[in-house]
């Protein structure tokens, strides 16, 4: 790969294809995309962003500020044509032929957020054209065990086809002149079947806090809504704050009535349903203990650098830390007898100001927005 340019660009176009519509911090996919179109406007990019509806979210006053034009696209939620019948549903589903005309309105390189966003990624009037696609995870791979995990049968069945299906078609990322892994572990697993791989970390909008003061509780958190999320709070809760009465809180969008069920069994364990993000922000910030497991390696958790910007004592597991070079800033634990030892031991320790200093170091060290921005520019000029 070329050199690092670090100078500013100019006058340098680029068409971003998104999945959903770019936020400001919510905890949701889309964070990388937003910080990524941030840090490349502000080293030169002019962007035209296409993007599809999803869960209501709005163009926010910020995004237009970062892009030349945003084109926003209705899902396509009919069943798909004959020739689209194999293709999974996250594809299909992003379909439309005003995206493609827009396309083809200049010679402009285009980004494609994940394998969502590939519908046109082997179209024939794109074949001369620069095409990056962003791997956010390795997406067969999640929905297997979106599937392994899931209890409803209808889900469990859309999950397993929808992983048959992302497996096959993952090969369209053949027609890509290159491919930007968000993780270590992603990026040496798609090397496996393709040569123009690029690991590119994470962007984010977070920010070393220095205040080393916490309250007395453990914390998890995140979508709740999702199965790897309620399977990691269970577990927790059944294997490790049921045989403790450290105080435990749960925060996350849409908690099942089962995991409120469970978390009422403990006087000691509370959901707290549906946060702010301000709300989660201060829990994360005050809790003296962020317990983050994660049964699915995939990606990289953006609720891991949350903790790791604004939170104090981090415990996590294996799956959760393994290649991505935060193994220092952390206090690994696998199994619940572990956890119960961990927080056994740092309970009543002072969460130190040097450990700031040492995650502030080693985050902008790995988690360089602007960094990653001149990343991809020097990509896409050595493919010219």
């Amino acid at each position: 790969m070329a050199k690092v340019n670090t100078i500013s660009i100019s006058n340098l176009k680029i068409h971003i294809i998104s999945f959903d519509i770019p936020s400001p911090p919510s905890y949701g996919g889309v964070i990388d995309v937003y910080y990524k179109i941030k840090s490349l406007y502000q080293i030169g990019y002019h962007i035209t962003l296409h993007c599809y509806e999803y869960n209501d979210r709005k163009v926010s006053d910020e995004l237009k500020s970062f892009c030349k034009e945003i084109h926003v696209y209705k899902r396509n939620n009919f069943l798909p044509n004959p020739i689209d019948f194999y293709k999974p549903m996250i594809v299909f589903t992003r379909n439309h032929n005003q995206l493609l005309k827009r396309l083809l309105l200049d010679e402009s390189p285009i980004l494609f957020e994940g394998l969502h966003s590939t519908y046109f990624l082997n179209n024939e009037k794109l074949k001369n054209r620069i095409k990056i696609v962003r791997m956010h995870n390795i997406e067969h791979d999640y929905y297997k065990e979106l599937a392994k995990n899931e209890v409803n049968f209808f889900k469990k069945t859309y999950y397993f086809v929808e992983a048959l299906l992302l497996k096959r078609y993952e090969k369209v990322l053949e027609n890509a002149n290159a491919i930007l892994a968000i993780s270590l572990n992603d990026t040496q697993k798609l090397l496996k079947s393709y040569k123009n791989v690029f690991h590119i970390n994470a962007f984010h909008g977070f920010e070393t806090e220095k205040n080393t003061n916490s309250k007395y509780y453990a914390l998890y958190h995140g979508k709740l809504n999702v199965n790897e999320n309620e399977i990691a709070a269970k577990f927790l809760i059944n294997n490790v704050f049921s045989k403790i009465d450290f105080p435990f809180l749960i925060a996350g969008n849409n908690p099942s009535m089962v995991l409120r069920r469970l978390a009422k069994k403990y006087k000691h364990t509370r959901i707290i349903k549906n946060p702010s993000m301000k709300q989660m922000s201060d829990l994360v910030h005050d809790a003296h203990l962020n317990i983050l497991p994660t049964f699915q390696a995939t990606g990289i958790k953006l609720k891991l650098l949350h903790v790791l910007y604004h939170g104090k004592f981090v415990i996590v597991n294996k799956q959760m830390i393994e290649n991505t070079g935060l193994e220092s800033l952390v206090i690994v634990a696998n199994t619940p007898d572990q956890i119960l030892e961990k927080i056994e031991i740092y309970e009543n320790k002072t969460f130190e100001i040097s450990e700031i200093e040492k995650r502030k170091n080693i985050l902008a060290k790995y988690f360089n927005n602007d960094e990653n921005a001149h990343k991809i520019h020097a990509i896409i000029t050595d493919l010219k």
